[in-house]
């Protein structure tokens, strides 16, 4: 700053007035002229940085309340979902737990999308699921997407290892792999990839977080520097 005094700015723009009267400053030596400009220069900044300070608007901060994880069945989006939850104790909602009954039938549609319009109306969430139909209303009302975009194989394996497991996210215990749930894994990029490209590209253009890990190492890479972020808070 103070070399930008010293460049003259504020003096020539004192001097380009038009023919003072006698006894102002142009009276006045040099020397005592450039130090009274430096100091209006000085008061000059300081009230621009008052006023910056006090009326300009505040910058808006990225945050992250309502998460979005979807990717391949597999993929392991139930497992990062509960890894972020207790990071930052934001509530985790299972799809498969509103959407599935305990005997492996399901509600139906109208009751299903009432639950998930109670579920999205609260302040925060962490959404696990894909169900496409109502993608594009998740997508629209969250702030931070997740795309677990794994290898085919990776998420073919996931499912076979958990066979006979109880697990949190679904009300029943697999005890085979159904062929049809089986034949849709393996090409869920075939039929689903483009569709949620063109979300995610929605998602980014409207000025929303799309975090896309293609190994479980980046995953939780990111979980990490997430957990050391939020302990130094």
């Amino acid at each position: 700053m103070n070399s930008f005094f010293r460049s003259g700015l504020f003096r020539i723009r004192s001097s380009s007035r038009s023919t003072k009267k006698p006894g102002k400053s142009s009276d006045l030596p040099l020397k005592t002229r450039n130090c009274q400009n430096r100091r209006s220069a000085g008061f000059f900044c300081l009230v621009l940085l008052f006023k910056t300070a006090f009326t300009d608007k505040p910058r808006k901060i990225l945050t992250m309340d309502r998460i979005l994880i979807i990717g391949s069945p597999g993929s392991g989006k139930s497992t990062l979902g509960r890894k972020l939850s207790q990071i930052t104790g934001i509530p985790l909602v299972y799809l498969d737990m509103i959407w599935h009954k305990s005997d492996g039938s399901h509600i139906r549609q109208e009751e299903f999308d009432q639950k998930l319009s109670k579920v999205i109306a609260q302040k925060n969430w962490i959404i696990d699921g894909n169900y496409a139909r109502t993608l594009p209303e998740r997508i629209n009302a969250c702030d931070t997407v997740i795309y677990l975009h794994y290898p085919t194989a990776l998420c073919m394996e996931s499912i076979q290892n958990r066979i006979g497991t109880k697990r949190p996210d679904l009300p029943w215990t697999e005890t085979i792999l159904d062929p049809d749930f089986r034949d849709y894994v393996e090409h869920f990029y075939e039929h689903k990839e483009v569709s949620i490209e063109n979300l995610l590209r929605k998602a980014r253009a409207e000025g929303k977080t799309v975090l896309e890990f293609f190994s479980r190492s980046e995953a939780d890479k990111w979980l990490s520097q997430l957990k050391q972020k939020t302990i130094s808070r």
